[in-house]
């Protein structure tokens, strides 16, 4: 079998081999030599070192990060949307869930039938008189609620 010389390699791998019945044989060459593949891998390598140096920006790897940093920030953006849907599609499941069980109008019904809670009060002595601190802002604002469902919903008496 016979070799190759290191300049025809050169020549092969650059593209100067201008003759294609002797391009063809160094080809089927290849496949059968291991030392002439080596030969012709190591002119590949060096070729492509050589021109991947030139082809790659200085700010290559800087503007690769800004790129994947911007798009992770969007993914970020998306799953919150996301969420915030689940969120909102949850909560009106549960509202819509309450209120085909009854739950709203057993709870105005019943409770109108609560007795009066007493407000609290707590009476703090001060310079000869006592002045009374209300607790049960609570209260108040059932209180309140209730006044409002009282006024939404109409009397059984007046249905009749």
């Amino acid at each position: 079998m016979t070799h190759y010389t290191r300049q025809e390699w050169k020549a092969f791998t650059e593209g100067r081999t201008a003759d294609e019945k002797k391009r063809g044989k160094m080809e089927e060459h290849l496949l059968a030599c291991d030392e002439c593949l080596n030969e012709y891998l190591t002119f590949i390598a060096t070729k492509q070192e050589v021109f991947s140096g030139m082809q790659i920006s200085p700010q290559f790897t800087a503007q690769v990060m800004q790129k994947i940093n911007a798009y992770a920030a969007q993914k970020k953006k998306e799953s919150a949307k996301k969420r915030l849907l689940f969120y909102y599609a949850a909560a009106a499941c549960l509202t819509l869930w309450l209120t085909s069980a009854g739950i709203f109008r057993h709870l105005t019904e019943t409770i109108p039938e609560i007795p009066e809670i007493k407000e609290n009060r707590l009476i703090i002595p001060a310079a000869r008189e006592q002045s009374v601190l209300k607790f049960g802002w609570s209260d108040r604002l059932m209180n309140n609620a209730l006044h409002l469902l009282d006024a939404l919903t109409p009397d059984e008496e007046v249905r009749e």
